[in-house]
């Protein structure tokens, strides 16, 4: 029995001098591999067919044009052949007395319109007639003033469209006529449409 207490104390021994070596490494426990996690995403449903997130944004869907986009291809300008010859604007006659208000109106702002021109406010002046236009569409003298405007601003086409609108309003005031027709020879001129403009000076006389 004492040899083998002593045999059993001298393993114990050994056991812990072995422990404390530093190169005492201890077993490796065995991998047990753990079940994967469950699955949140859910299900595929029959009959869809799904995208990724990078193929939506390579892929998208066509939308309609905006009003925007749909307005800009309206207003176009198409390419004509421009006429040999102006022919006479049509006869405009207004449904409305002078004295309404609103023609009142329409002229006293053709006034400070006037103003604003003269001391070099084009821009103001401008936007000064479109209210008068607003206020009467058959104010010849707010059609007249907007030409010489746009005149002043070089944009020549604006300014013999405005011009011709006041041709027609004016179609029966023989004196109004006169200054309608100097205008536009005018403008003609600065187009580079000499007979035209030779044309309207005669008109004038």
């Amino acid at each position: 029995m004492a040899i083998r207490s002593k045999a059993w104390l001298l393993f114990a021994i050994s056991l812990v001098l072995l422990a404390c070596s530093p190169s005492y490494k201890p077993l490796s426990r065995p991998y047990y591999p753990y079940p994967p996690p469950p699955s949140t995403s859910p299900p595929p449903e029959s009959g869809l067919i799904k995208r990724s997130p990078m193929e939506n944004l390579s892929s998208p869907t066509a939308s309609p044009p905006s009003i925007v986009e749909r307005t800009l291809e309206d207003s176009s300008p198409a390419i004509q052949p421009a006429p040999k010859e102006r022919t006479p604007s049509k006869t405009i006659e207004p449904p409305t007395s002078k004295g309404a208000p609103q023609a009142m109106a329409s002229i006293k702002l053709v006034d400070n319109a006037r103003q604003l021109r003269v001391n070099g406010k084009v821009d103001e002046a401008i936007r000064t007639l479109e209210r008068a236009i607003e206020l009467d569409a058959y104010n010849g003298e707010a059609f007249y003033e907007m030409a010489l405007c746009w005149q002043n601003k070089k944009d020549f086409n604006k300014a013999l469209k405005f011009a011709d609108r006041a041709e027609q309003v004016y179609s029966k005031n023989p004196e109004k006529l006169k200054k309608v027709y100097l205008l536009k020879a005018q403008i003609l001129e600065s187009t580079g449409k000499k007979e035209e403009a030779y044309k309207y000076r005669q008109r004038a006389k």
